[in-house]
């Protein structure tokens, strides 16, 4: 399965689960969605998640803050038919344009965060979040 083919299922389970008030969203078990998972959680968007092997899901505790989603709007911003690439002084408009974004560089799939620390690096555009800033 590609990139494009589960960014969109993650992004749909997230947005339907938060718009439905649901505390978790269950997600297919792979690998790209595990590292995808654990950037959110390392930057805070996400409370939890949990694997289960049996069943090959991953339950994803999500996060609201004073009842409403963290996360606020989604943006898959490359697309199977047109894929979006970006070079690091490229990179810096973006984090005017969406407060959260994650793209897929040599080094691996870096957030909007992580690439504060990295030396020009860019790469393929994955998706973006606008966050509640409350």
């Amino acid at each position: 399965m590609t990139i494009t083919n589960i960014l969109p299922n993650i992004l749909v389970s997230f947005k339907t689960n938060y718009n439905n008030q649901n505390a978790y969203a269950v997600l297919r078990y792979n690998s790209l969605c595990l590292e995808i998972l654990f950037l959110l959680y390392k930057d805070g968007l996400i409370d939890n998640y949990r694997i289960d092997l049996k069943t090959k899901k991953v339950s994803v505790k999500l996060k609201y803050l004073k009842n409403k989603p963290l996360i606020m709007d989604y943006f898959l911003l490359s697309k199977p038919s047109h894929k979006i690439y970006t070079d690091f002084k490229s990179t810096k408009n973006l984090n005017s344009k969406y407060d959260y974004f994650c793209i897929s560089t040599s080094s691996g799939i870096l957030s909007s965060r992580d690439l504060e620390f990295k030396n020009q690096i860019g790469g393929q555009l994955l998706f973006a979040f606008k966050l509640n800033q409350n």
